[in-house]
């Protein structure tokens, strides 16, 4: 997709330089701040939401170490120069090139740690191309701006032969003013041309044969250098000279490889102005607390939204727009706030489409507008000789012209500046032609006309600057679905008009406009008054909703009691039953040994079928009060040993062991007994997964108790597998619910995180829980989290 469409005209208006300004304050390079001043604006969401990235990716690292980059130097010009002319250049020239590689160096270390996800900031550091060979060998001669390392091998060279030729020539200097010092003005020799001379008395000249540079303004001393302190001058200014010579030539190497080195040069300040760019904007939203937006297809939500120029001082506006509203009529009184919610919304929506964040609460959304016109002030052109409104007319022709479908639309007292009646119905014509075309136009107007038009037309909203009565001033809040009143009159009782001024107007508006703004103001009220119960009306629905899932959870917790209570109730029952069979079998042992007869086998028999059959009853009572039925249809045919199945009557599980007479099996049930089943009275085990909110037969309630009889409300997973740990927590859940807990809390540790990922995966998906959360860091941190119940 392209770029989006704006004109310079909206831009000025928006007064969007101020931001570019406030951005480039906090970038670190003169390749930022190019990259600023002709910053795009998005038409992409999917680019919108990678910019977005780049901002929140860096927010990260600020807040893991505060991450300040320190600033590039300027390049740009030096480097163009290097490259057209072919010069050499100066130490700390040279020196330049040497700290902007180095920092762009600095700036990947500083983001190289691995337990920070950054991974977009990293694939763009990547992009930095590899100099280490420049700074290596600028590195190599130079250890700050134009000064060269005195112990390189070149270098220290020729500093050793300036040293000899010195000390040779201080040497020789010394013994002239120790031997003449009755000759000499001075102790101290002096400087004349960069050369050492010495001051002589005048009557002493002949003494000192040499070239006489000057005199003293008296004429009583000269400067003289003696023909041997000639020579030694000229070895010392030899050696200097060759240690220039040296060092030039080491600056014009260094000149040609930055030369060779261009290109990467060049990328390296393409990828430094794009990461700054991004950094620019990362520094900008954390000095100002600015928030991420989301990108809606038509909806406009900005919660407390402020106007970036006013910072802090603004007053917060709140600005909710369906996607099924394309126009608002804004009305309300004069400097009410109505121009500034416009321009608010329209600078926003330019921050929004730079892929930025913007000075907003949380919850914020917006769409991606292709273009953004805007006719706000007065626009009066001399040298077309057009008047203010004629300019205003020209520019508004303009933007119909060019807006489509994604277009939005910002008119200010559009309408006004001529005749009321034809201008109400100018304005009305543009905003249908608008409305008509655009994705989303907002206008601020006064005229009654425009109100009335909003109410009937679909589609169209009116919305008003609150004005508080009682205070007789603004609140600068925004209504939606109500137009305003623009208070002209209470506005100059304000401003200490003489009262009969006032009287006056009120007399000429009429008693007829006056009723129909009681009416409208009676209305009002009576909204507000509906907004009031309906707010106590939801307010007490959700009590009773409250109360309700509290009394369904308390009768859920007395019919698991009961549940739990008749389940162990069986359970003595079947373990009686075990207890009668072993004596069973021990009377026929003994009955073998002596005289067995079939009456009293049969006897014993007699007794361990009606244990069975009260075990059975009590079951088939269980699973009806669960909701099972004790019957089921007759499943498939032909058992084999080994194969798992369950007792229609009774729900009991088991295993065959082998074949009986004639459609029989000899099975062993899981509760220990042994016996012979028809194939009718038994079925085919099948697992299944018991609804979270149903408590069946096959349901497993397990829970701890403490030493005060209450479930305990925390649990330490530490050591175990990921399905015994939420075969533990679904334990604790079950045991918590039974005793009318809320909150728990899980000890999972940090570790690599599978654990702790898989535990929260799993409480995502269970219906009783609420929410869950890990703990504050002096509680535990990434190691633990806390689990909050329905």
């Amino acid at each position: 997709m392209n770029d989006m469409m704006i004109d310079d005209m909206t831009l000025s208006e928006l007064q969007f330089d101020y931001l570019i300004t406030g951005l480039k304050r906090c970038a670190v390079s003169s390749e930022g701040c190019r990259r600023l001043e002709g910053a795009r604006f998005l038409t992409d969401p999917g680019e919108i939401e990678y910019q977005r990235e780049m901002i929140s990716e860096l927010l990260v690292s600020f807040s893991a170490d505060d991450r300040r980059v320190s600033r590039f130097p300027n390049i740009s010009t030096v480097l163009a120069r290097l490259i057209r002319d072919g010069i050499s250049l100066e130490g700390e020239e040279v020196w330049l090139f040497y700290d902007y590689i180095s920092n762009s160096q600095r700036v990947k270390d500083h983001f190289s740690d691995e337990e920070i996800d950054i991974p977009r900031i990293r694939e763009l550091l990547s992009g930095f191309p590899d100099l280490d060979e420049v700074t290596e060998r600028i590195g190599e001669y130079l250890i700050t701006p134009g000064i060269i390392r005195e112990e390189h091998p070149r270098i220290q060279k020729k500093m050793q032969q300036v040293k000899r030729a010195r000390g040779s020539r201080s040497s020789l200097v010394q013994q002239y003013l120790s031997a003449g010092s009755d000759s000499m003005q001075s102790d101290q020799a002096t400087i004349r041309e960069n050369r050492i001379v010495l001051p002589i008395k005048s009557k002493d000249k002949q003494r000192y044969p040499g070239f006489v540079h000057s005199a003293s303004q008296t004429g009583s001393t000269l400067f003289v250098e003696p023909y041997d302190l000639i020579e030694r001058n000229n070895e010392v200014s030899l050696a200097e000279q060759e240690l220039l010579i040296e060092i030039e030539k080491i600056f014009r190497e260094l000149s040609d490889l930055i030369r060779e080195h261009h290109e990467g040069i060049g990328l390296l300040q393409e990828a430094v102005g794009e990461f700054d760019y991004h950094y620019a904007k990362a520094r900008f939203s954390l000095e100002h607390r600015y928030t991420r937006p989301a990108t809606s297809e038509r909806k406009v939500v900005l919660p407390g939204v402020r106007h970036p120029i006013l910072q802090e001082k603004a007053i917060p506006i709140t600005l909710t727009i369906d996607a099924g509203t394309r126009s608002i009529v804004m009305s309300g009184p004069n400097a009410g706030g109505k121009t500034v919610t416009l321009k608010t919304v329209g600078f926003i929506a330019l921050m929004n489409q730079m892929g930025m964040f913007i000075p907003s609460e949380e919850g914020s959304e917006l769409p991606v507008f292709s273009s953004i016109h805007t006719d706000i002030g007065d626009e009066q052109s001399i040298e077309l000789d057009l008047s203010t409104f004629s300019g205003h007319l020209k520019r508004i022709g303009s933007i119909l012209q060019r807006v489509d479908e994604r277009s939005l639309v910002i008119f200010d007292e559009l309408g006004s500046g001529t005749d009321p009646v034809e201008g109400a119905a100018l304005a009305q014509a543009v905003i249908e032609y608008s409305h008509q075309r655009s994705g989303l136009t907002l206008i601020t107007s006064h005229h009654a006309s425009l109100k009335q038009f909003a109410y009937a037309q679909p589609g169209v909203m009116n919305a008003s600057m609150e004005f508080s009565e009682s205070e007789k001033s603004p609140t600068y809040r925004v209504i939606l679905g109500e137009p305003g009143d623009s208070h002209a009159i209470e506005t100059a009782v304000r401003m200490d008009f003489p009262p009969a001024i006032i009287e006056r107007a009120r007399e000429i508006v009429g008693k007829e406009v006056i009723e129909i703004s009681a009416m409208m103001r009676s209305l009002k009220e009576r909204d507000e008054q509906l907004r009031q119960r309906e707010k106590q009306m939801n307010e007490r629905e959700q009590r009773l909703k409250g109360e309700i899932r509290d009394s369904d959870l308390y009768r859920l917790k007395l019919r698991q009691d009961e549940m739990i209570q008749k389940r162990s109730d069986a359970t003595s029952l079947q373990k009686y039953i075990k207890e009668s069979r072993s004596l069973l079998e021990t009377t026929i042992r003994e009955l073998r040994e002596e005289e067995l007869t079939k009456e009293r086998v049969e006897r014993a028999r007699e007794h361990i079928r009606e244990l069975e059959q009260t075990s059975d009853r009590v079951n088939d009572t269980i699973r009806r009060e669960e909701g099972a039925s004790p019957k089921e249809e007759e499943g498939p045919k032909g058992f084999g040993p080994g194969e798992r199945i369950t007792v229609r009557s009774s729900g009991i599980s088991g295993k065959i062991l082998r074949a009986g007479r004639k459609r029989e099996w000899q099975v062993e049930l899981d509760n220990g007994m042994r016996l012979t089943l028809a194939e009718k009275a038994m079925k085919r085990e099948v697992k299944k997964e018991t609804p979270a909110a149903q408590v069946s037969w096959h349901t497993k309630v397990s829970y701890s108790l403490d030493k005060s009889g209450s479930s305990s409300s925390s649990i330490d997973v530490r050591g175990m597998t990921l399905a015994e740990a939420v075969d533990e927590i679904m334990r604790m859940i079950d045991a918590a619910i039974i005793h009318d807990l809320r909150e728990l809390s899980i000890v999972h540790g940090k570790g690599e995180g599978i654990l702790q990922r898989g535990i929260h995966d799993a409480l995502s998906r269970m219906s009783n829980v609420k929410e869950f959360h890990f703990a504050l860091p002096e509680d535990g941190g990434y190691g633990k989290t806390y689990v909050i119940l329905l």
